[in-house]
C-alpha cells in the first residue's frame, strides 16, 4: 500500500482513545461539532480533547526544549526534540526547519541494497543508535549528480521485509558565491555550501530526501533492488564501447543518481527501486555489450 501525506490522510481519535471519526479526510482543513479545527500542518489547535493519528502511525510530539508540536515517524522511544532543536543541540552544520513524510512504501521485500550498513552510535545517554547507508554520485567519478541517505533501527539485509518511507527535509545553510577557473569554460560561478554557524555566507533552504526502513511483518508485496548502469567509449573508437541506460518509468518509485569521469568516456548510473511484475526496472544495454537486465 502506498500513502502519499502530501493528501493529509487521518482519522482522529479521542486522548483517551475512545474513536469518534473513522473516516479518512482528503480535505486540508476539517471542522467538527464543536469546531475543533485541524489545520494543514497537521497540528490540533485544541489538544485539551481531541488529538491526531496519521495513517501508519506516525505521532506527535512535544519537544522539550521548544515546547512545540511536531510530527515524527519511527517506532521505539518517543523522540524528545524537535527537529530543529536536535540539530541545535548537536551543533550541527545544518538546522532542520521542516520535515515530512511524503510516501510510504508497505511489506517491501529487500533483495539488494547499494552499500553496506554503517552503524552510529547514540551522542547523548536518551539517544537511540541506528544504521545508514549513503551512496553519492561522487562514489562513481569526480563529475557526479544525486545521493541516497537510507536510515534504519537495525541492518536489514536481504530476504527481509520492510516499510519504506520518504521523508523530505527543508534545512538551513549558509552558502558563498565564489569564481573558479577553467580551462573549458573559463570563469564559473561555484556556490559553496557552509554550515549555519559560519562567519560568512547567506542563509538559504535546501531540501533534502531521504528514506527511513522499518521493520514489516505482512507478506511482501513489492521489491527493494539496487542496480547500476555502466557506460564506456574510447577516445578514438578503438576497443570495447557500451552504453547502459535504465529505464524506471514503470516502477513502483526509484531513486537515481550518477558519476563519471570529467571526459564523459566512463559513467555510472545507479538506481534503487521498489518493483514488482507489473512495474519492472529496466537496464537496456547496446554497442559491445548486450542483454537487458530486467528487475521485478
Amino acid at each position: 500500500m502506498t500513502i502519499n501525506r502530501n493528501e493529509y490522510l487521518y482519522r482522529c481519535v479521542y486522548i483517551n482513545k475512545t474513536q469518534i471519526d473513522t473516516h479518512i479526510y482528503h480535505d486540508n482543513h476539517i471542522y467538527h461539532d464543536n469546531h475543533i479545527y485541524l489545520s494543514n500542518n497537521g497540528y490540533m489547535e485544541n489538544t485539551d480533547m481531541y488529538t491526531r493519528e496519521f495513517i501508519n502511525d506516525a505521532k506527535i510530539g512535544i519537544c522539550r526544549d521548544c515546547g512545540k508540536k511536531f510530527l515524527y515517524y519511527h517506532d521505539g522511544s518517543p523522540q524528545k526534540r524537535c527537529p530543529t532543536c536536535t540539530d541545535k543541540q548537536q551543533a550541527r552544520p545544518s538546522i532542520v526547519q521542516k520535515r515530512e513524510e511524503i510516501r510510504c512504501f508497505e511489506n517491501i521485500r529487500i533483495v539488494s541494497l547499494p552499500a553496506k550498513w554503517v552503524h552510529v552510535p547514540p551522542k547523548a545517554s536518551h539517544d537511540n543508535s541506528f544504521f545508514k547507508i549513503v551512496i553519492k554520485g561522487s562514489d562513481f567519478g569526480a563529475s557526479w549528480n544525486g545521493r541516497i541517505d537510507i536510515f534504519a533501527p537495525e541492518p536489514f539485509g536481504p530476504g527481509e521485509s520492510v516499510d519504506i518511507h520518504e521523508i523530505v527535509v527543508e534545512h538551513k545553510i549558509k552558502i558563498v558565491d565564489r569564481i573558479r577557473h577553467t580551462l573549458k569554460y573559463g570563469p564559473v560561478e561555484i556556490e559553496n555550501e557552509h554550515p549555519i554557524t559560519s562567519d560568512e555566507g547567506e542563509e538559504t533552504i535546501r531540501t533534502r530526501h531521504y528514506l527511513r526502513l522499518e521493520r514489516a511483518y505482512d507478506v511482501p508485496n513489492a521489491k527493494l533492488v539496487w542496480a547500476t548502469a555502466y557506460s564506456k567509449t574510447t577516445l578514438k573508437g578503438y576497443g570495447r564501447q557500451f552504453h547502459a541506460s535504465v529505464e524506471d518509468d514503470a516502477t513502483i518509485a526509484s531513486w537515481k543518481l550518477s558519476g563519471g569521469v570529467r571526459s564523459g568516456r566512463a559513467s555510472t548510473t545507479g538506481v534503487l527501486a521498489v518493483v514488482n511484475e507489473d512495474h519492472p526496472l529496466l537496464i537496456k544495454k547496446t554497442g559491445d555489450i548486450t542483454g537487458d537486465e530486467t528487475y521485478a
